[in-house]
């Protein structure tokens, strides 16, 4: 916007120096009156003069010379003045072009900033191992912090046991990864997403819960806002030591990214 707003100023001053530097329509035509009055003090001293018919000679023809001269400055200066006003109607052309495209920008960005301020965003809330009926069972909240709702919202999330404190993630959803589809979120609102949560051997119980291995938890959101524009969200958690046994996930420093 701050370079259109410079072009928009550069083109009015140079609009405003093509009127200051057009030239006067006064007319430049030299003054016939002297000439007249010179004809005529010339003709009065002849006549004062012993006549002399051989050497009398009379310049009257300068007249008519001078007339064609005046025309011709004339001539000049209105296709001078022409030429400037051409350069200032196009220096005007440029000016309304400039505004219009200023207009366009400025509807375009008001537009998009009402969308990010009204659409839908969905991030996971938390993640918990809970036991149910003698089954453990994974339980994921979705929450849509926006303003309008999540629509056609699909997600996935895949446990793992890392031997290492620090797990590396999976990129993508491993083969055989359930996938929940087609749900809705209102704004403010949370979904629930239960999964049979990955069985732990009793190695794997000791290690995770005195913090040589570790539980994680990865999975990624996508879903449509009220505007028809796809969304994806990804995350990643952890579950070790006292939080294992809580069967609590806390988020991760890194992978977690929403657009």
């Amino acid at each position: 916007m701050a370079k259109i707003t410079i072009l928009i100023i550069g083109a009015v001053l140079f609009a405003q120096i093509a009127v200051s530097n057009r030239p006067s329509t006064t007319s430049r035509e030299p003054s016939q009156e002297p000439q007249k009055q010179a004809t005529s003090a010339q003709l009065s001293k002849n006549q004062h003069q012993p006549s002399q018919p051989s050497t009398a000679v009379y310049n009257i023809e300068a007249s008519p010379q001078s007339g064609q001269e005046s025309t011709t400055i004339s001539r000049k200066e209105e296709e001078t003045t022409n030429r400037r006003l051409m350069y200032f109607t196009a220096a005007l052309a440029v000016v309304a072009a400039l505004q219009f495209l200023a207009l366009l920008w400025q509807v375009k960005t008001t537009r998009s900033t009402s969308e990010k301020e009204l659409r839908a965003y969905v991030f996971p809330a938390s993640a918990t191992r809970v036991t149910q009926n003698g089954v453990v069972r994974l339980k994921v909240e979705l929450r849509n912090s926006g303003k309008t709702p999540a629509l056609e919202c699909a997600s996935w999330v895949f446990e793992g046991v890392a031997n290492t404190p620090n797990p590396t993630f999976p990129e993508d959803a491993p083969a055989g990864t359930a996938m929940h589809s087609s749900y809705y979120i209102a704004p403010g609102s949370h979904m629930e997403v239960n999964d049979e949560a990955l069985a732990i051997q009793e190695d794997d119980f000791n290690f995770i819960s005195t913090n040589i291995r570790s539980l994680y938890l990865v999975g990624e959101i996508k879903y449509k806002d009220a505007f028809q524009k796809p969304h994806s969200t990804r995350f990643r958690m952890v579950s070790r030591g006292n939080d294992f046994v809580a069967g609590l996930f806390v988020f991760c420093a890194e992978g977690n990214s929403s657009d």
